[in-house]
This record gives C-alpha cells, sequence and structure tokens, in this order.
C-alpha cells in the first residue's frame, strides 16, 4: 500500500472535504443502527478506495469524487455530494434509503467539534479536488500498516478526529493508542502516531527513537510524518521500525 502514495502534503483541500463529507455515512450509521457508548457504530473503514460503513444489511460508501452510495443486497443508489449542501445531502440519502426499502424514523445528528469548512456555515460540497483520491490512499495504507499489532483492538477510522486507529489495554486504565491521521492542527500532512494514556509529566525523559520524534505540545506521542516515510529508501521498513520501537516506548510509558 506504502508504494501507491505520492504526496504527503498541499493534500489539506481534499482532506477537509472527505472529512465533512464523511459525516454524511457517520450520520446515517447513527440514525440506523443500535447506538453504543464508544460511537463505534458510527466508524468507517476503507473498502477498494472508498470509505464506507455497514449498519445491518445496509451498506454505505462514499468514494474520492464524492459520490455516496447507498446499497441494500442487489439495489444501490447513488447520489452525488457535489453542489448539495449538509442538509440537502442528509435529505437526499434519507430519499436514497426508501428507494432501497429501508426506511429511517428520524435522523440522529451528530455533535462534533469539526475543522472550519464552507459546508460547517450551509455552504454546499465543492468539486472534490485530486488530493481527495491521496487522502484515502493513505488511510488504506494506515490501516493495512496497523492490521497486523498485536494485542490491540478494533480497526476504526473515526468520523470526529477522521483518524485511522486502534487501541490496546496495557492495565487498567492505562492504553497504548496507534494510528494514522491524514492531517490535521498539529501537522498539515498525514502521519503515524503512537500514544500512552495517561500522558507522562511534561519532564519525563522519552525513550529514544531511531525512527520519527516525539511531539509534546497539547499531547504526548510518538510521530512519524508523511513525507519521511515517502522519502525513506525503504518505505515499509520505516514504518515497521517505527511502529515497532514506538509501540514498545508507550507501552513502557503506560505501565
Amino acid at each position: 500500500m506504502l508504494t501507491t502514495l505520492t504526496r504527503a502534503q498541499g493534500l489539506q483541500a481534499g482532506r477537509l472535504e472527505l472529512h465533512w463529507a464523511a459525516q454524511i455515512l457517520a450520520t446515517i450509521a447513527n440514525s440506523l443502527g443500535d447506538a453504543k457508548d464508544d460511537f463505534s457504530h458510527t466508524a468507517l473503514r476503507v473498502e477498494n478506495g472508498r470509505l464506507q460503513v455497514n449498519v445491518g444489511n445496509v451498506t454505505l460508501s462514499l468514494d474520492g469524487g464524492g459520490a455516496l452510495q447507498i446499497a441494500r443486497g442487489a439495489d444501490a443508489r447513488t447520489l452525488p455530494l457535489v453542489g448539495l449542501t449538509f442538509e440537502q445531502a442528509l435529505e437526499e440519502s434519507v430519499y436514497g434509503l426508501k428507494a432501497v426499502r429501508v426506511d429511517v424514523e428520524e435522523i440522529s445528528r451528530l455533535e462534533h467539534d469539526l475543522p472550519a469548512h464552507p459546508v460547517a456555515d450551509g455552504g454546499a460540497f465543492e468539486p472534490f479536488p485530486p488530493e481527495a483520491a491521496e487522502i484515502l490512499r493513505w488511510l488504506s495504507a494506515g490501516a493495512a500498516a496497523l492490521a497486523p499489532l498485536e494485542d490491540f483492538g478494533p480497526l476504526y477510522i473515526w468520523p470526529h478526529h477522521f483518524d485511522v486507529a486502534r487501541l490496546r489495554k496495557v492495565r487498567e486504565e492505562r492504553t497504548v493508542g496507534a494510528g494514522l491521521s491524514p492531517g490535521d492542527g498539529s501537522y498539515d500532512e498525514p502521519y503515524f502516531y503512537v500514544t500512552p494514556w495517561p500522558y507522562p509529566d511534561a519532564d519525563k525523559e522519552l525513550p529514544p527513537l531511531s525512527v520519527g520524534t516525539w511531539h509534546r505540545e497539547g499531547w504526548t506521542g510518538a510521530v512519524l510524518r508523511g513525507s519521511e516515510i515517502l522519502d525513506a529508501d525503504n518505505r515499509a521498513e520505516t514504518l515497521s521500525t517505527f511502529l515497532r520501537e514506538a509501540v514498545a516506548a508507550a507501552t513502557q510509558l503506560a505501565f
């Protein structure tokens, strides 16, 4: 998966458009599914280059061009999000659900603090830039890299932070999280991270890493930026080394 990646920087426009479009899938999943306390019923995954969530026998998916597909068995409807406001997209999604014989009694909204975007203020989804497809490739690569980690919980793409992540319990109320963020307020490019919880004291010396660096502003975790992966002679080995060392270091810190 890492060999398909071509860019790490300049992807913000694609990331934001996908982040907001993902809320349509999560909102529908929240309306159809049985609610779980951790909101995992709204979590997404990447399948064949598309964001996807299954709710019972209904599959919702979104491609890098902004086409939302609603499928139930052999029945499917495709809804282009471009040109629609968030409210209009939800309304059209309800029609699409009814077209595949799924009734929705009401839309259960999700209250998330999301990054600024014109859609937040009633604007319509713009044509999805090519960078959106690259963000999907990063999420796919992240899921593939995190899948082999041992003793970690389910692999989810959380619609709130829009990262693909897994969690391992070290002991009571102490965990290690590993994930891939497509970019955020900390780094304006995709990056892998491994974090201990609770975070260590600010003056605590952190274990050395041969790959990646420690982030300590606002949160503490080991970070490997996407641009570092793309510049590496051996991308797979670089990422594997980072994850191995960072998980070991975060586990030590979490004890």
